[in-house]
């Protein structure tokens, strides 16, 4: 089970059905989709929709980003394993509804998660990428912390744009 992490502004807790008007309020958005994944925006709850919402409410290391007080959901957070690496590892993956970006949210979570990582779990390595084309997402990175391994060659699918080069971090528990 998905433990609640809570910040000043967050909580980052497991999907609930009822989240599914504010998932598509960003996932809906074509820039929202194509940068989280490279996949098509969801034009409506149709079954598409909800097979994805079915994905966020078993989705072990899903959370929901949702505004203290308010009740609103305005992004998610994954953290999944990395079974590639000689230690335990995971990546992070979020996402940002468009209207509530460039202010903190992803930083104050993506930090939450870490901490909540590092201090309570027996993980050593969180690992992260964002499309070269992602700037926000690269300074927030370079901003908590994380050094840039590399690029990937044609690393991540972009569906208007083709293969494009992916940033890759890291960022070891100190």
């Amino acid at each position: 089970m998905t433990t609640t992490i809570e910040t000043g502004r967050l909580l980052l807790r497991p999907f609930r059905r009822s989240d599914a008007d504010d998932c598509l309020a960003f996932l809906s958005d074509r820039e929202t989709c194509y940068l989280d994944g490279g996949y098509e925006p969801y034009p409506a709850k149709d079954e598409q929709f909800w097979k994805l919402m079915d994905i966020f409410a078993s989705g072990e290391g899903r959370y929901m980003l949702e505004l203290k007080g308010e009740g609103r959901v305005i992004g998610t957070l994954h953290l999944f394993p990395d079974d590639r690496r000689a230690v335990k590892a995971m990546e992070i993956g979020y996402v940002i509804a468009p209207n509530f970006r460039r202010r903190g949210y992803a930083g104050e979570a993506v930090k939450a998660a870490i901490d909540h990582l590092f201090q309570e779990t027996d993980i050593e390595l969180v690992i992260a990428g964002a499309a070269v084309c992602n700037s926000p997402s690269i300074a927030m990175l370079e901003k908590l912390g994380f050094t840039r391994k590399g690029t990937v060659r044609k690393g991540f699918y972009i569906p208007d744009r083709g293969a494009v080069d992916l940033v890759s971090f890291y960022l070891e528990k100190p």
